[in-house]
């Protein structure tokens, strides 16, 4: 997600307020198909990111008493995220158009039909309410765990946590 951060940075900050301000593209036609994939990826791995932290910590949480729990390793959890990024985004970036003329060149965006409007609701849903709604599901998930849990179970902070997962591993080991 830092990498991600980093990409918009140094592809949006400087280049979006210059190409709205004065109207033109000066970066090239391969750029006018580039810099919106890179832009509208980082955009969804921000998104989808949030899914990965919130499955995380209901792993953490819900599952750490779990013998044998599924362990998905974070770097194919980052690498599908990053994937899923780019190919969602691929669409947006095709519909680019660049033009040059005598003095200077455009990039902007040409759709037909109603693919735009598809696409774009799509797109939110995507970005915004998947997310959304499944960080709720999972948070609440945490919670009803949290609340069923007995009271000298229950971490009372985030250190708290990895010593009450340390020791019911330990508890674990110990019944063998």
């Amino acid at each position: 997600m830092a990498v991600s951060d980093i990409i918009m940075c140094i592809t949006a900050v400087p280049i979006t307020p210059y190409t709205a301000f004065t109207g033109k593209w000066v970066f090239g036609q391969h750029f006018c198909h580039f810099l919106p994939l890179c832009q509208g990826a980082s955009i969804y791995i921000s998104s989808l990111s949030l899914m990965g932290i919130a499955l995380d910590r209901y792993k953490a949480v819900s599952l750490s008493h779990i013998k044998g729990s599924m362990q998905i390793p974070a770097l194919f959890i980052i690498f599908i995220i990053d994937i899923t990024s780019v190919l969602l985004i691929i669409p947006y970036s095709f519909h680019m158009n660049w033009e040059s003329f005598d003095e200077y060149e455009i990039c902007t965006e040409e759709w037909s039909g109603s693919f735009r409007v598809s696409f774009g609701i799509l797109a939110m849903a995507i970005q915004l309410g998947l997310p959304f709604l499944y960080s709720l599901f999972v948070y609440l998930k945490i919670l009803h765990t949290l609340q069923n849990m007995p009271i000298k179970d229950k971490p009372r902070s985030r250190l708290d946590t990895s010593v009450h997962i340390a020791r019911r591993r330990e508890q674990r080991v110990r019944k063998r």
